[in-house]
């Protein structure tokens, strides 16, 4: 989702994953951005860039220490939800 958000596309993305998400491997990569219509060569490479790397590490060591185990997760005052 941070990679198709350098198109433009983080809350489309954000959506599919969500209401897709199986395994991710190379060919649900191609059909994710065929269907968000975004450039494939430029998806790969933004999955790799170390600012968007280091966002899904924080945001894992964040479920993490809520001890979140699905997503989507919501924390609502002390009560978390999945």
């Amino acid at each position: 989702a941070y990679a198709a958000g350098r198109q433009g596309k983080f809350r489309e993305a954000h959506s599919e994953l969500l209401e897709n998400y199986r395994v991710i491997d190379a060919a649900f990569i191609e059909r994710f951005a065929k269907t968000l219509d975004l450039d494939l060569a430029q998806l790969q490479k933004d999955m790799k860039n170390p600012e968007i790397l280091k966002k899904i590490r924080r945001n894992k060591a964040q479920l993490e220490a809520l001890k979140s185990r699905d997503t989507p997760t919501l924390l609502i005052g002390n009560r978390i939800l999945y």
